[in-house]
């Protein structure tokens, strides 16, 4: 009968055992479910998506020419390429005048391509959205085409209406939208642009560089800016987020072991 007792009261104590191990691995399974439903939301929120696109802008915010700078605090001009995905491989591409003299207009603003694409294969749509009633700018490419005084040579060209007349002028407050596509541009997007210029000048180079007319107190000179490096806003890529949940995971391995 002792022995018994003795093989019960194992039993039942071995039980308890069994059920503090079964407390363990559920707390564990809870602690993977939280991981994974926060990791997801962040996913969610962080990950580049059609609500979410990833970015460049081009803040101009610098003289490098030895012209007169545009009136104001900088930035004087803004340009924003978005991937909007639709149709896939489209770049959207903002234009914003930020001027603050309302004599001053944009005579021409330039970009970069990646030197692996021919800009010949860039398609310009046309505008998806203006604000303001300048004429709209004629739009060219070509390989270190277009030339900036004192910065380099560059690949794309908007050429705006400088005649007299500040209705027809590019300047404060205006902006406009276009839509660009390339075709057999493998691994086109926004960072297609994010490339300096082709040195030829002796004031560095820049990644956009626009001409404004009319600066100075009698509206008589002209600057080149473009954007500093700070000027700059590159998009993040949603790999480093990848790798982060991924240290995190393996991080809650080590500590499932240990539970268990």
């Amino acid at each position: 009968m002792k022995r018994v007792r003795e093989r019960r009261r194992k039993g039942f104590l071995g039980g308890f055992r069994n059920v503090d191990l079964e407390g363990k691995m559920n707390t564990a399974k809870m602690f993977f479910l939280g991981l994974v439903l926060i990791t997801t939301a962040l996913g969610v929120v962080l990950l580049p998506g059609p609500s979410q696109a990833a970015t460049l802008t081009f803040n101009l915010n610098t003289e490098f020419s030895g012209g007169v700078a545009p009136d104001g605090s900088p930035p004087w001009l803004t340009a924003t390429f978005t991937d909007v995905g639709v149709p896939a491989g489209t770049v959207r591409l903002t234009l914003q005048g930020i001027l603050k003299d309302p004599d001053e207009k944009v005579k021409e603003w330039m970009f970069n391509l990646d030197p692996g694409l021919n800009p010949a294969n860039l398609v310009f749509s046309a505008p998806v959205s203006k604000t303001g009633s300048f004429t709209n700018p004629t739009i060219s490419t070509g390989i270190n085409a277009f030339m900036a005084n004192g910065d380099g040579q560059f690949d794309i060209q908007f050429l705006f209406d400088i005649t007299d007349g500040a209705v027809k002028n590019f300047g404060d407050s205006e902006s406009i939208i276009y839509d660009i596509t390339c075709s057999s541009c493998a691994g086109f997007g926004v960072s297609s642009f994010n490339f300096l210029s082709f040195m030829v000048g002796g004031q560095g180079v820049f990644k956009s560089a626009a001409h404004v007319l009319s600066t100075g107190p009698t509206d008589a000179d002209s600057g080149w800016i473009g954007p500093s490096a700070d000027g700059v806003t590159v998009p993040q890529p949603s790999t480093l987020l990848l790798l982060g949940v991924g240290l995190v995971g393996l991080g809650f391995l080590g500590r499932r072991k240990k539970l268990l």
